[in-house]
């Protein structure tokens, strides 16, 4: 996307960044993204980033979760959490019980 676009985007209200947070083939997305809303906070750039279930589409922005560093920070560790807990039941599971 070019920067007249992004532009063009931003006037019309229309989203600039669409992307899945959690994404196997780009697993690390979500820890950069978090640092540049940190960054656009520090800035106090103006910016709404919101959460929008897979299949959905961005229609009025107050019908969806927004997003802030913290809060995306949050859904990181809570998603690291359920990784680790799956992993640790995988463990338990693959275990002989003999």
């Amino acid at each position: 996307m070019s920067l007249l676009e992004v532009r063009r985007s931003i006037e019309q209200g229309q989203p600039v960044v669409t992307r899945n947070l959690f994404d196997r083939q780009n697993p690390s997305f979500a820890e950069i993204f978090v640092e540049a809303l940190a960054e656009m906070e520090k800035l106090e750039c103006r910016y709404r980033a919101f959460e929008v279930s897979e299949g959905q589409v961005l229609t009025v922005p107050e019908g969806y979760y927004q997003l802030t560093a913290e809060r995306l920070r949050n859904m990181i560790t809570a998603r690291q959490i359920s990784l680790e807990h799956q992993r640790q039941v995988g463990e338990f599971e693959d275990r002989d019980p003999t």
